[in-house]
């Protein structure tokens, strides 16, 4: 009802569950007439009419998409995930690295201490897209895995009761299962390989052909993510650049992403990827600006965690190499501060996007609207890691000290874990190598 008159057409999603189903159409405008969908295909037809859809074998029906703009949203909330951007390394370059991401959003916040709640992608997501703790969505396993209880209202949920149509454009999958993606009308999944490149022409071509409607927009690509270099090619750049030594070296660091270490040849390809990610980015924020008003768009882009084989530092899972990420925002409600050294956590993107969509955040979520924002300041962060077969790993840092805690026993496969006699170190933040007593 909140549309404008006149724009009533909708554009339904249909695909056939055989090889060329064929499916009729009845209008006044086509009388009757068919045509052919492809097996688990998904075509999109656009209706301005009653329109009758019927076949001999069943099909899959998506939720019609009204047409139409309403004054109450924005034409465009788009949220970007670069999985594993690590902050410090831009910040140790000065923001070089990427001079499209800088220049775009230089006319919103950037903030410049900002942290994840988790070291990897599957537990960092459900904190970014409900605002709460691990410990409290109990999303920590993917191998004992529960589904997020209906009290927690996800970001694409939010939109989607505000009218939206919500599209992840290109995601890995995480967060169908456990839920921290409901909400989403459309869900396309590349597990393993989300390019920039190929994200940023989805999400042009989505913002295109869904135009008319106000569109929520999720793109995640893990061009920087570090891998193996014996289960993930190099950029080729790197692979032709690296010298014998160096390749054999990194092929020797079979490690899990998280601990992979500062080798040149895993710098050199985060690196590389940066370049190449930055240039698919300045395609996106230059189609932005070409068609939509500062105040028709709201853009967050975060990561959800950092990477280690950028930063040369002593190994630590929770290190602000590995929990150091990106945030930033432009548009509609957003003031224009540029870089700021509020300390922030991925659990307030979530009260951050309440604040510029409209809609009110759940009292009982752990994030925090920053004062860059119209909220208040937070005094410290929180990351930590609850990992089954891996030790609790707790990290609180303030703007003058970082607080480490380990458990000496491994987390079991539910979550819990004997916290007595933890290790516990102090350290202030201007010098990492001594550690302090301070009440």
């Amino acid at each position: 009802d909140d549309v404008q008159e006149g724009l009533h057409d909708v554009i339904v999603p249909l695909a056939g569950t055989e090889a060329r189903q064929e499916v009729v159409f009845r209008s006044a405008s086509v009388a009757e007439d068919r045509t052919t969908l492809g097996k688990w295909v998904t075509s999109f037809f656009r209706l301005s009419e009653r329109t009758e859809i019927s076949s001999a074998s069943p099909v899959i029906l998506g939720k019609p998409i009204r047409l139409g703009h309403s004054p109450h949203r924005k034409k465009l909330v788009l949220h970007i995930l670069i999985d594993a951007l690590c902050w410090p390394e831009m910040k140790r370059r000065d923001f070089e690295p990427m001079p499209n991401l800088m220049r775009f959003f230089s006319k919103g916040v950037i903030f410049n201490n900002h942290y994840s709640v988790a070291e990897y992608t599957f537990p960092s997501l459900a904190t970014i897209e409900t605002g709460c703790h691990l410990h409290r969505l109990q999303s920590f396993n993917e191998n004992c895995m529960n589904e997020l209880d209906s009290s927690f209202v996800t970001l694409s949920e939010q939109m989607k009761a505000l009218g939206y149509y919500c599209t992840n454009v290109m995601g890995d999958g995480n967060g169908i299962y456990n839920g921290a993606t409901r909400g989403h009308d459309r869900l396309i999944v590349n597990a393993w390989d989300l390019s920039a490149s190929e994200g940023v022409r989805r999400t042009i071509g989505s913002l295109k052909a869904f135009a008319p409607c106000d569109q929520f927009v999720f793109l995640h690509f893990t061009d920087m993510h570090p891998w193996p270099s014996r289960s993930s090619a190099m950029p080729l750049p790197v692979q032709t650049g690296a010298s014998l030594a160096d390749c054999i070296q990194g092929a020797k660091a079979a490690l899990p992403s998280v601990y992979l270490p500062n080798e040149p040849i895993f710098a050199a390809a985060a690196r590389e990827n940066m370049a190449s990610v930055d240039e698919s980015l300045g395609l996106l924020f230059s189609y932005i600006e070409e068609h939509y008003g500062e105040d028709e768009y709201i853009i967050q882009l975060y990561s959800d965690h950092g990477s280690a084989v950028l930063v040369d530092e002593p190994q630590y899972l929770m290190g602000a190499a590995q929990t150091g990420a990106a945030w930033m925002l432009r548009g509609a409600g957003v003031p224009q501060l540029g870089v700021v050294d509020e300390l922030t956590s991925a659990l307030d993107i979530y009260p951050a996007a309440a604040r510029l969509a409209g809609f009110t955040a759940p009292a009982h979520i752990d994030g925090n609207l920053p004062a860059a924002l119209g909220g208040e300041a937070r005094d410290h962060v929180i990351s930590n890691s609850i990992f089954p077969g891996q030790t609790y790993k707790l990290c609180i840092r303030t703007r003058e000290h970082e607080f480490r805690l380990e458990s000496q026993e491994v987390v079991d496969e539910d979550g819990s874990v004997d916290l007595r006699r933890p290790k516990m170190q102090l350290f202030r933040c201007a010098d990492m190598t001594r550690e302090i007593e301070d009440r």
